[in-house]
């Protein structure tokens, strides 16, 4: 088994998430746009100022904007300026990538492949990557079971009846821990990507749950989490 940890946005509370994965030494991937009408996005000083062996950029497009929706040459504006951005802060190539809201087209995901060496998603409960696509599994949020139980049967790559065991009458967060024990004791080779906004840690007040994840990796499962670009 392999864990990633991924978060999306460049949201100012980032710097939250790396103090927390800094405290336990876990390797962390933030997709950072230019600008996001939603969210407040961390300034170039702030990108600089990143410095940890453990802590990875990658780009999530120039103004976060769906892709699946604008026209190809916009979509080539997004995909190109989002990453020299980041190139031209940090002096090094940017090769990892993430559509804002997991949302892609044909012509976005062409466009995609031919400038970045990863591209990910955020299609949940996946363990198939069909590389250099890289889906997810855990978003880190409280989703309910019944979505949980749905997207494992889409993607058809999870026992089902595993998963519900693992899941009956646990929380949702508890479930997370169970089935990275799972995975880990049963030898799969599984390459699990979790990922999450912190912005929504914030909104619902879900640092404690992470810091409790982080935790528990770290004394059960911490040499089998890597870095992003490891994948």
């Amino acid at each position: 088994m392999k864990l990633f940890f991924t978060f999306d946005d460049g949201h100012p509370d980032d710097f939250r998430l790396i103090r927390l994965f800094e405290k336990y030494k876990l390797p962390l991937m933030l997709f950072i746009p230019r600008y996001n009408n939603e969210n407040t996005v961390i300034s170039k000083e702030d990108i600089r100022n990143i410095k940890s062996e453990i802590i990875e950029i990658g780009s999530h497009t120039y103004n976060h904007t769906r892709l699946n929706i604008i026209d190809k040459k916009i979509i080539y504006y997004e995909l190109l300026n989002g990453k020299k951005y980041l190139e031209d802060i940090l002096s090094k190539p940017i090769d990892h990538f993430c559509f804002p809201g997991g949302q892609f087209n044909n012509s976005s995901m062409k466009i995609a492949k031919d400038l970045f060496s990863t591209i990910r998603t955020a299609e949940t409960m996946c363990l198939i990557h069909n590389k250099p696509i890289i889906n997810t599994f855990f978003h880190f949020f409280n989703r309910q079971k019944k979505s949980l139980l749905f997207n494992s049967l889409r993607n058809n790559n999870l026992n089902f009846g595993v998963l519900n065991c693992l899941y009956y009458s646990s929380s949702y967060f508890d479930f997370i821990k169970k089935y990275i024990s799972y995975s880990s004791l049963h030898n799969n080779n599984d390459e699990i990507v979790i990922w999450g906004h912190s912005w929504e840690l914030t909104k619902y007040n879900l640092w404690q749950e992470l810091d409790d994840l982080l935790n528990f990796i770290f004394l059960n499962h911490s040499s089998e989490v890597y870095k992003y670009s490891e994948i």
